[in-house]
């Protein structure tokens, strides 16, 4: 986290962004291949059958817009902890 926050601060945004993208894909190889070992492969299911799946996704839809604006809530309020925190560890 201080390595990309570090990158913005340096004026490498386009940079940072990229290494944490690429960090976001890793864990999401990570979680897969956790996924995988613990609860076996996924079994195909005809077309049209995910009754269940509905509510989950869009819990997690939710979920993902709340923590997104929290996080950016974080960056952009003035005074922030979060901001001046960051900043003295990458100085």
């Amino acid at each position: 986290m201080l390595i990309v926050a570090g990158g913005f601060q340096a004026g490498y945004g386009w940079a940072a962004a990229a290494a944490a993208l690429l960090l976001a894909f890793g864990f999401l190889g990570l979680v897969h291949a956790l996924l995988e070992t613990t609860a076996g492969k996924a079994r195909r299911r005809p077309a049209g059958n995910a009754t269940g799946l509905r509510g989950v996704t869009v819990l997690t839809a939710a979920a993902t817009v709340l923590l997104l604006a929290l996080a950016g809530a974080a960056f952009w309020l003035p005074g922030s902890e979060l901001v001046s925190a960051l900043a003295e560890g990458v100085s």
